[in-house]
Protein backbone atom coordinates (compact mmCIF):
# COMPACT_ATOMS: atom_id res chain seq x y z
CA UNK A 1 0.00 0.00 0.00
CA UNK A 2 1.74 3.20 -0.82
CA UNK A 3 -0.83 5.69 -0.76
CA UNK A 4 -0.60 8.64 1.10
CA UNK A 5 -3.49 9.29 3.58
CA UNK A 6 -5.06 12.27 5.49
CA UNK A 7 -5.71 11.39 9.22
CA UNK A 8 -9.35 9.74 8.66
CA UNK A 9 -8.73 7.42 6.03
CA UNK A 10 -5.56 6.35 7.39
CA UNK A 11 -7.19 5.58 10.90
CA UNK A 12 -10.55 4.10 8.17
CA UNK A 13 -8.12 1.61 6.81
CA UNK A 14 -6.06 0.67 9.73
CA UNK A 15 -9.37 -0.23 11.86
CA UNK A 16 -10.43 -2.50 8.58
CA UNK A 17 -7.66 -4.57 8.13
CA UNK A 18 -7.65 -5.39 12.10
CA UNK A 19 -10.77 -6.30 11.26
CA UNK A 20 -9.88 -8.19 8.32
CA UNK A 21 -6.40 -9.75 11.08
CA UNK A 22 -9.64 -10.67 13.39
CA UNK A 23 -11.91 -12.01 11.19
CA UNK A 24 -9.22 -14.01 9.38
CA UNK A 25 -7.78 -15.93 12.60
CA UNK A 26 -11.60 -16.63 12.83
CA UNK A 27 -11.37 -18.50 9.70
CA UNK A 28 -7.94 -20.32 10.46
CA UNK A 29 -9.74 -21.67 13.59
CA UNK A 30 -12.95 -23.14 11.82
CA UNK A 31 -10.32 -24.32 9.10
CA UNK A 32 -8.36 -26.16 12.06
CA UNK A 33 -11.46 -27.71 13.76
CA UNK A 34 -12.56 -28.88 10.23
CA UNK A 35 -9.08 -30.26 9.30
CA UNK A 36 -8.88 -28.23 6.59
CA UNK A 37 -5.53 -27.43 7.39
CA UNK A 38 -3.51 -25.98 3.99
CA UNK A 39 -7.05 -22.91 4.20
CA UNK A 40 -5.58 -22.82 7.99
CA UNK A 41 -2.12 -21.83 6.91
CA UNK A 42 -3.34 -19.40 4.32
CA UNK A 43 -6.04 -17.56 7.24
CA UNK A 44 -3.18 -17.59 9.28
CA UNK A 45 -0.50 -15.88 6.97
CA UNK A 46 -3.23 -13.24 6.08
CA UNK A 47 -4.07 -12.31 10.03
CA UNK A 48 -0.48 -11.54 10.56
CA UNK A 49 0.07 -9.47 6.75
CA UNK A 50 -3.53 -7.36 7.62
CA UNK A 51 -2.32 -6.56 11.18
CA UNK A 52 1.25 -5.84 10.04
CA UNK A 53 0.07 -3.77 7.37
CA UNK A 54 -2.45 -1.88 9.58
CA UNK A 55 0.65 -0.82 11.69
CA UNK A 56 2.83 0.41 8.72
CA UNK A 57 -0.20 2.23 7.26
CA UNK A 58 -0.81 3.44 10.82
CA UNK A 59 2.50 4.82 10.84
CA UNK A 60 2.96 6.42 7.38
CA UNK A 61 5.17 3.38 6.55
CA UNK A 62 4.86 2.50 2.95
CA UNK A 63 4.96 -1.15 1.70
CA UNK A 64 3.47 -2.35 -1.98
CA UNK A 65 3.75 -5.82 -2.01
CA UNK A 66 3.70 -8.62 0.41
CA UNK A 67 7.75 -8.81 0.67
CA UNK A 68 8.02 -4.91 1.24
CA UNK A 69 5.40 -5.49 4.12
CA UNK A 70 7.74 -7.90 5.87
CA UNK A 71 10.50 -5.50 5.18
CA UNK A 72 9.27 -2.59 6.80
CA UNK A 73 8.15 -4.45 9.69
CA UNK A 74 11.49 -5.79 10.04
CA UNK A 75 13.61 -2.33 9.29
CA UNK A 76 10.93 -0.52 11.83
CA UNK A 77 10.15 -2.86 14.62
CA UNK A 78 12.54 -5.65 14.88
CA UNK A 79 15.55 -3.69 13.95
CA UNK A 80 15.01 -0.78 16.01
CA UNK A 81 14.18 -3.43 19.30
CA UNK A 82 10.18 -2.47 19.42
CA UNK A 83 9.62 -6.13 19.05
CA UNK A 84 11.53 -8.91 19.48
CA UNK A 85 13.65 -10.58 16.46
CA UNK A 86 11.25 -13.84 16.80
CA UNK A 87 8.35 -12.15 15.68
CA UNK A 88 9.86 -11.10 12.34
CA UNK A 89 10.82 -14.61 11.80
CA UNK A 90 7.12 -15.58 12.36
CA UNK A 91 6.44 -13.61 10.01
CA UNK A 92 8.38 -14.88 7.63
CA UNK A 93 7.74 -18.22 8.27
CA UNK A 94 4.04 -17.30 8.21
CA UNK A 95 4.43 -16.26 4.43
CA UNK A 96 6.32 -19.51 3.94
CA UNK A 97 3.37 -21.96 5.12
CA UNK A 98 0.82 -19.64 3.17
CA UNK A 99 3.08 -19.97 -0.27
CA UNK A 100 3.32 -23.72 0.05
CA UNK A 101 -0.52 -24.49 1.27
CA UNK A 102 -1.61 -22.42 -1.88
CA UNK A 103 1.30 -23.24 -4.15
CA UNK A 104 2.49 -26.76 -3.90
CA UNK A 105 0.29 -29.50 -4.42
CA UNK A 106 1.83 -32.02 -2.23
CA UNK A 107 2.29 -30.22 0.93
CA UNK A 108 0.04 -31.64 3.53
CA UNK A 109 0.55 -29.60 6.93
CA UNK A 110 0.77 -31.41 10.49
CA UNK A 111 -2.89 -30.32 12.81
CA UNK A 112 -0.53 -30.02 16.28
CA UNK A 113 2.02 -28.09 14.34
CA UNK A 114 -0.51 -25.65 12.60
CA UNK A 115 -2.37 -25.51 16.25
CA UNK A 116 0.63 -24.16 17.76
CA UNK A 117 1.44 -22.19 14.82
CA UNK A 118 -2.51 -20.88 15.43
CA UNK A 119 -1.79 -19.72 18.89
CA UNK A 120 1.61 -17.47 17.84
CA UNK A 121 -0.63 -16.14 15.21
CA UNK A 122 -2.99 -14.52 17.77
CA UNK A 123 0.05 -13.76 19.91
CA UNK A 124 1.69 -11.76 17.03
CA UNK A 125 -1.86 -10.29 16.20
CA UNK A 126 -2.46 -9.18 19.72
CA UNK A 127 1.31 -7.74 19.76
CA UNK A 128 0.51 -5.58 16.82
CA UNK A 129 -2.94 -4.16 18.05
CA UNK A 130 -0.99 -3.32 21.32
CA UNK A 131 1.79 -1.33 19.01
CA UNK A 132 -0.95 0.70 16.99
CA UNK A 133 -2.73 1.58 20.02
CA UNK A 134 0.50 2.61 21.61
CA UNK A 135 1.12 4.91 18.15
CA UNK A 136 -2.41 6.50 18.66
Amino acid sequence: MSENFDDKTRLAYTTYRIEQATNSLADASLLLDNDRLNAAANRMYYACFYATEALLIQNGIKASTHTGVRQMFGLHYVQKGIVDARWGRFLTRAEQMREGADYDFFIQYDKQELQSFYSDAMQFVNLIKTLLKSSI
